[in-house]
């Protein structure tokens, strides 16, 4: 028996301990039968070659397990993402060649030194509330951080940890993936300012505009569209338009045939009462083609002041054409006055005895020429006449006037009285005013307070005829609804202010608002009803008075008093006298 298990060779460590249990078990006292031995014999081979077999797996296996710890060591530390372990005070205990890479420092210096030391100061309170969670709340949590791997660069991360345990281990240990999300942060940061380029764009601009999906859903509602509804956007955004936008019901259909044809959609001047007022629109209705979910961009713009403003041109032109219609009538007048102030002065010619050929045709006639004036006389003929010829004579003042005003084009300019420039512009206000409104401005009351001796002013005198006429108008527009109690009244004042002279043309009507008055030179403002004016005659006169005559003009008004306009035109220089 010593002799069989002597032959058995060692193969191993395992095998010679085997065998010295054996030979210490065995006592050699014992008899066995030849055929029991060879039976023992022959179950020990088969018992070492089953352990050969289990010793030959088991070196596989550890080959295997070495191999697969190599390539998980490669894997770890080539990993194109960072690992790191720490311990619950931040200590770095292992981390991945990725992760030295991505702190900029070699790995055996980083190895024992603190997270926080790479974070940036301004995200070191993250990482310690999110250190904090990690060790007291089971589970995996996230933050992200800012690194400072050098002076100039910044390395944006997502840093996500989960607590590890092992037995026997009583250091807490948190294992780390760290993301490089600079290129991501990056590109948000890119999207996030080209949105907000595009939203002030389109809030930025005046029109409505509106985009809606293929079931006019409202996908986007900008501050033009929130000011003409009311309803901001973060409340309109995907409710029906419909809803949000009444008023655009009737013309839900242009909009779904823009979405169902592909093609693009107007509708011009489209009234919607919005304040309580028509508003005019343009409706275009831009089908989205490039997307699959369809829908449409609604784009609305308010055009109802270039409507208003087409229509003053129109008008303006109506009334240049009128313009030039009356100076047409002036010339056509003239010639039939003419004949009247002449034929009435060869009347009183005919009947006057002051000449002898008078007196021979009328004793030739058997008729008395004293009997005749005195019949005349008598019938008031005589003054008939006279008559006739006063109001051809101020008929013929009134078309040289019209004429005058209608040749400002070319006018130069002139030295003139102030003077002589209100009592015209009086003229012309009396006769302009009554023939427009069937309004008598005679029945005004005027007060000229005229300083005397005023020094002459360099200006075009249409021009400031003009702007005091358009003064007159307005304010005796104003006027027609004083009360009886309140009759109406101009005050001209005139006098010297410097080196300007300083014309007041005061009424005594409802006066003008405060916040109108800041307003009332502006082109095409006015208070008038529509169609009573253009907004356009105080505007024109601020030009005239300012760029024309290097002057001044302004108002002053107290409501339910008076309102006065205070003109001043630079005093003309005096001539030089040549000797």
């Amino acid at each position: 028996m010593d002799e069989k298990l002597g032959k058995l060779k060692p193969e191993d460590d395992l095998r010679r301990r085997a065998k010295e249990r054996l030979f210490k078990n065995y006592d050699g006292s014992a008899t066995m039968p030849v055929v029991e031995a060879k039976e023992l014999v022959h179950e020990l081979e088969v018992h070492q070659i089953e352990l050969e077999m289990q010793n030959e797996e088991l070196r596989r296996a550890q080959l295997e397990l070495e191999e697969s710890r190599d390539n998980y060591a490669d894997l770890y530390d080539f990993s194109p993402v960072a690992y790191l372990t720490y311990d619950s005070n931040g200590v770095i205990l292992e981390a991945n060649l990725t992760a030295a890479k991505l702190l900029n420092i070699d790995r055996k210096d980083l190895i024992n030194n603190e997270l926080h030391r790479f974070i940036l100061s301004s995200d070191k309170d993250t990482l310690y509330h999110h250190n904090e969670r990690v060790f007291s709340v089971k589970g995996k949590h996230n933050c992200e951080l800012q690194l400072k791997t050098s002076k100039d660069t910044r390395v944006d991360i997502l840093l996500e940890s989960v607590v590890i345990y092992k037995e026997g281990d009583t250091t807490e240990k948190c294992r780390s993936v760290l993301f490089d999300i600079t290129q991501r942060k990056s590109s948000e940061e890119q999207s996030q300012r080209l949105r907000t380029i595009l939203s002030n764009v389109i809030n930025s601009m005046p029109s409505v505009l509106v985009c809606v999906d293929s079931q006019i859903g409202v996908t986007h509602w900008n501050r033009e569209a929130e000011c003409i509804t009311g309803i901001v956007a973060s409340d309109a955004e995907g409710q029906l338009l419909v809803d949000v936008f009444p008023r655009m019901a009737d013309w839900i259909e242009v909009v779904l045939e823009a979405i169902r044809s592909r093609q693009v959609q107007r509708v011009a001047k489209l009234a919607l009462d919005i304040d309580e007022r028509t508003v005019l629109f343009d409706l275009i209705v831009y089908p989205l083609t490039n997307t699959d979910i369809g829908g449409a961009v609604i784009r609305m713009d308010d055009i109802t002041e270039r409507i208003r403003l087409e229509n003053i041109l129109i008008q303006s032109e109506k009334m240049r054409s009128v313009g030039t219609l009356a100076a047409g009538m002036a010339h056509e007048i003239n010639n039939p006055l003419s004949g009247i102030m002449q034929c009435t002065q060869t009347i009183e010619r005919r009947l006057s005895s002051d000449l002898a050929q008078n007196e021979a045709v009328a004793q030739h006639c058997g008729i008395s020429l004293k009997s005749i004036q005195a019949y005349m006389d008598q019938r008031g003929i005589v003054q008939s006449l006279q008559g006739i010829r006063e109001s051809s004579s101020r008929a013929a003042i009134i078309v040289q006037n019209m004429l005058q005003f209608t040749r400002n084009k070319n006018a130069l300019v002139n030295r003139y009285p102030v003077a002589d420039l209100i009592e015209h512009s009086l003229m012309l206000a009396a006769q302009e005013f009554s023939l427009e409104t069937h309004y008598d401005f005679r029945k005004i009351k005027i007060v000229q307070e005229l300083e005397p001796n005023l020094p002459e002013v360099l200006v075009v005198n249409t021009e400031i005829e003009q702007v005091l006429l358009n003064i007159l108008q307005n304010g005796a527009y104003a006027m027609q609804n004083n009360p009886r109690t309140k009759p109406q009244k101009f005050t001209l004042r005139a006098r010297s202010d410097g080196q300007m002279i300083r014309i007041e043309v005061e009424d005594n009507g409802p006066g003008i608002p405060k916040e109108i008055c800041s307003r009332i030179f502006e082109p095409f403002f006015t208070t008038k009803e529509v169609g009573s004016g253009t907004g356009l005659g105080l505007s024109v006169s601020h030009m005239i008075i300012t760029q024309n005559h290097s002057g001044e003009i302004s108002v002053e008004s107290i409501p339910d008093v008076a309102t006065k306009f205070i003109i001043k035109l630079p005093v003309a220089p005096v001539p030089v006298v040549s000797r």
